[in-house]
């Protein structure tokens, strides 16, 4: 499968399926695939307000982390959804 037709198959589950209370993820593409990975993120997190977690496997550096962190805070903030909170580390 295409990753075109990947992530708009992944925005019809997110938007078109009652998933009730339980926590809804996607798979994006390895970290390491840095246009890939960031296509999978703009295109799928601003139209699916449902979607609770985005796994990006294969995180090579902490700077990954930090980089899709910042993308995806800039797209809650865009579309006027609250940053999910997350606990502070002991």
């Amino acid at each position: 499968m295409t990753r075109p037709r990947a992530r708009r198959n992944a925005i019809a589950a997110l938007n078109d399926i009652d998933w009730g209370r339980k926590t809804v993820s996607v798979r994006g593409s390895t970290a390491s695939i840095r246009i890939t990975t960031y296509r999978d993120v703009i295109e799928i997190v601003p139209v699916c307000p449902r979607l609770d977690l985005l796994f990006i496997p294969k995180i090579g550096v902490a700077a990954d982390v930090y980089a899709l962190d910042v993308l995806v805070t800039q797209i809650e903030l865009e579309h006027g959804r609250a940053k999910a909170h997350r606990p502070s580390r002991p």
